[in-house]
C-alpha cells in the first residue's frame, strides 16, 4: 500500500474530538458499546478517513462507504481503500455493523422513495442491537447547518431537497424500513468551533448554547420545528432475532 500523506494535526485533533466527546458518548448512551468489545462501524460519505482512523486506533473495525455519484474512484491517499457504492443498493452482507454513522443521508437521498430504499439497506446491514446515527438538516428550519458551522438562510417556503422534516425521517427508517427505535440526541459539543477566529468566538459560543437550547431530546416539539436547524437522530435495530 502507497505511503499515506501527512495530514494537517489540527483536522486530525477535530476528527478524534468529535470521536471521544460527541459519537462515543452517544453511543454509549444507546447502550451500544460493551467494555472489551471492539464495534463494527461504517462511515458513509465523509469529507476524509480521519475520524475511521482514530477509532480504529481505539481498537475498532471502521469501513468507510462513498457514493459513486460525481466521484473519481478512490484515490490512493486512503489507509483503507474504501467501499464505493449505491446506498439503496450495497454490496454488503446482511447484519455487518453494529454502527453506522453519516451527515449525508439527505444529500445522497431526495424524496421519501430513495430514502425508504436505502433505510431498509441500512436495515439490512445493521447488526441486532446496534444502530444508525444520522446528522440531518432539519427542513422546517430557515437555517441549513447540515454542511457544518456554516449558516446560510434557505429559501424561504421551499426547502432544499437534501433537508428533511422528523416525521419524515420517522416514517423512512421506522415506519417503513422497520428499525424499532428513533431516538433523539442534542447538538450540543457537536460543533467543535476549533476554526473559528478568536475575534468570533463570542460568537460561536453563542451559537452553541443556542443550539443546545434548540435541539434538547426532552423537548420534542422544540426539537422538531424551526428553532432546530439540524437533528442528531439515532435509529436503533431489535437486538431480537427476526
Amino acid at each position: 500500500m502507497s505511503r499515506l500523506p501527512a495530514r494537517p494535526a489540527r483536522a486530525a485533533q477535530a476528527a478524534a474530538r468529535w470521536i471521544d466527546s460527541y459519537l462515543l458518548p452517544l453511543v454509549a448512551a444507546e447502550h451500544l458499546i460493551v467494555p472489551g468489545r471492539a464495534l463494527r462501524c461504517l462511515h458513509v460519505e465523509p469529507l476524509d478517513e480521519l475520524e475511521a482512523i482514530h477509532l480504529r486506533r481505539l481498537g475498532h473495525e471502521c469501513d468507510v462507504l462513498l457514493s459513486p455519484l460525481h466521484r473519481p474512484p478512490p484515490a490512493a491517499r486512503w489507509e483503507r481503500p474504501p467501499f464505493v457504492a449505491d446506498m439503496a443498493s450495497l454490496p454488503l452482507p446482511a447484519r455487518c455493523y453494529d454502527l453506522i454513522w453519516s451527515a449525508a443521508f439527505g444529500r445522497l437521498n431526495h424524496g421519501p422513495e430513495r430514502r425508504r430504499a436505502s433505510a431498509r439497506e441500512l436495515l439490512r446491514i445493521c447488526a441486532p442491537g446496534g444502530g444508525v446515527l444520522l446528522m440531518q438538516g432539519n427542513a422546517a428550519s430557515p437555517l441549513d447547518m447540515s454542511a457544518g458551522p456554516r449558516l446560510s438562510l434557505g429559501r424561504l417556503g421551499t426547502p432544499d431537497a437534501h433537508l428533511a422534516t422528523l416525521d419524515g425521517l420517522q416514517q423512512a427508517f421506522v415506519g417503513d424500513a422497520g428499525f424499532a427505535v428513533m431516538g433523539l440526541h442534542g447538538l450540543a459539543g457537536h460543533f467543535g468551533w476549533g476554526r473559528v477566529p478568536r475575534g468570533l468566538r463570542g460568537v460561536a459560543g453563542a451559537l452553541e448554547r443556542y443550539l443546545s437550547w434548540a435541539s434538547r431530546p426532552d423537548r420534542p416539539a422544540r426539537y422538531a420545528s424551526a428553532f432546530n436547524p439540524m437533528f442528531a437522530l439515532w435509529f436503533g435495530r431489535s437486538p431480537l432475532r427476526e
